[in-house]
């Protein structure tokens, strides 16, 4: 069924919130005389080649206790300093009741410049509790600090856990496609397949690069997300043209791929291929980071993909539905499923439409909360722990779809395979002699006669499902049709 109007318009809203919305550059704790105090002090006490005396020394009243932090691999003395800062003035600024100024009165108070009873950001991130097993007592946590021998402090510990569950998602996706594409019955399922794979790897290497983002912020780990991000974009787009053109599939009767499919499929390839190199180039070669171009090419190609899938499906639903006698034939003559409809034709709505509504998440940015004081959960994670049950979904579709393309079973379910054509030697002999496979072919191809110009090898072409009946389209190439299909019949027959 389609998703109710109000949820469209929620996703729609929320997307024209994020078309418009322009990055935040000025962090309030950064900024202020407070934590830049701190620092230097932090400085002065923990790192070896920081001057003798800060240039402000604040009261020792003021001084946080940084002898509980120590630099280490991935968090050297200035990075560590500038945590310790941001955690004791969070907690400092927490504590206090506000004031109706919401700031210190006097100048060069422990909190000047910050807010009272409010989080701030501090260079553009909120102050997240870090996870750090090494700072807990010996007893009774001796086996997590042993464990944090060979863990990072992780900077933010929820989004790793959950960029960690959307690449096991991805993982799973890709051993479902694999075994798809091992077991194929047909050589277009097992090209469909790779395709999909494609998008399963970009996927993976996605979320790889989200955990070492969230892990440890610094520049280069920050833009190396975002480039891995917008690969995945780029790939879903790339998959759905291919798929919905039926550039997998072959349109002759042999066995590759025809020299217009060939040259189609490269160029559109080359194109994505050097848009992206272009877009990474683009980013990488500026001083600062364009953070509201970069949203805004993620969206336009996924509201792209979105808008072909919403092509592809509803051409599917101007297809003919199987009747009994051809459910029971498709199995045996996949190529005849490109002229009746799907049933899994509305599947690559609901992950489609879920992700746009679920971007209304990173709208709120609401500071991070957590049991006992711990600065854990934020919008940007939920966010992350949201899209694992939408690439589930999505997974979904894309067996289902590798199946039907296949001829495995209607709906792609191995547990509904449809009755295949008997393989015993008498029986195939007794209808070749009666021209039972001609038959049954033209039979099926008779149901779907209406809608035969609609691509080849299940591809849809994009400006092909919306014409007329195309009844001029059969009568062309009907007789060669019959012939190739009833070949591959007889040799399916044969296999089984």
């Amino acid at each position: 069924m389609h998703p109710p109007t109000r949820r469209r318009a929620v996703a729609a809203a929320a997307l024209a919130l994020v078309l418009v919305a322009e990055p935040t550059w000025a962090s309030v704790g950064d900024r202020s005389p407070a934590y830049q105090r701190c620092t230097a002090v932090c400085r002065q006490q923990l790192c070896r080649d920081a001057p003798s005396k800060p240039s402000s020394v604040p009261p020792d009243s003021h001084l946080a206790p940084f002898s509980a932090y120590s630099p280490s691999l991935l968090w050297p003395c200035e990075a560590t300093c500038s945590y310790a800062c941001q955690q004791y003035l969070t907690d400092l600024a927490l504590s206090r009741s506000p004031r109706p100024s919401l700031r210190e009165a006097e100048p060069g108070g422990a909190l000047e410049g910050l807010p009272i009873g409010h989080q701030v950001q501090f260079h553009g991130k909120w102050p997240f509790h870090r996870l750090d097993f090494s700072s807990l007592p010996l007893v009774p946590f001796f086996p997590l600090r042993l464990l944090g021998l060979f863990l990072p402090r992780l900077q933010e510990p929820l989004s790793v856990f959950f960029s960690l569950a959307n690449l096991y998602a991805h993982y799973l996706g890709l051993q479902s496609l694999r075994t798809l594409r091992r077991r194929g019955r047909m050589q277009e399922g097992r090209r469909l397949a790779r395709v999909y794979e494609v998008y399963a790897w970009t996927g993976l290497n996605a979320w790889v690069w989200s955990v070492v983002f969230h892990t440890r912020d610094v520049d280069w780990t920050e833009r190396a997300d975002y480039f891995a991000a917008a690969a995945t974009m780029v790939a879903g787009l790339w998959v759905a043209v291919v798929r919905i053109q039926g550039w997998y599939a072959s349109s002759s009767k042999g066995k590759t791929l025809a020299p217009s499919q060939r040259r189609a499929a490269l160029a559109w390839t080359a194109a994505l291929v050097a848009l992206f190199l272009l877009h990474c180039a683009y980013l990488g070669l500026r001083d600062r980071f364009d953070y509201t171009y970069n949203m805004r090419f993620n969206i336009l190609v996924a509201l792209s993909t979105i808008f072909l899938w919403a092509l592809w499906s509803l051409a599917q639903s101007r297809l003919p539905t199987p009747s009994n006698f051809s459910r029971r034939q498709l199995s045996s003559y996949p190529s005849a499923r490109s002229r009746f409809r799907a049933p899994h034709y509305l599947s690559p709505l609901p992950p489609l439409l879920l992700l746009p509504a679920l971007t209304a998440l990173e709208l709120l940015d609401f500071p991070p909360v957590g049991p006992a004081g711990l600065r854990l959960l934020d919008a940007h994670a939920l966010w992350h722990a949201s899209t694992v049950p939408v690439v589930r979904m999505w997974y979904a579709f894309l067996v289902r779809d590798v199946r039907w393309i296949d001829g495995q079973g209607e709906g792609g379910d191995p547990n509904s395979l449809l009755p295949r054509v008997p393989a015993a030697g008498r029986r195939a002999r007794e209808g070749e002699a009666e021209g039972g496979a001609k038959w049954v072919l033209e039979k099926v191809l008779k149901e779907g006669r209406r809608m035969t110009g609609l691509g080849t090898g299940g591809g849809l072409g994009i400006f092909g499902g919306f014409g007329a009946a195309g009844g001029e389209s059969v009568s062309g190439g009907a007789g060669e049709d019959k012939g190739g299909d009833g070949a591959e019949a007889s040799t399916d027959g044969r296999r089984d």
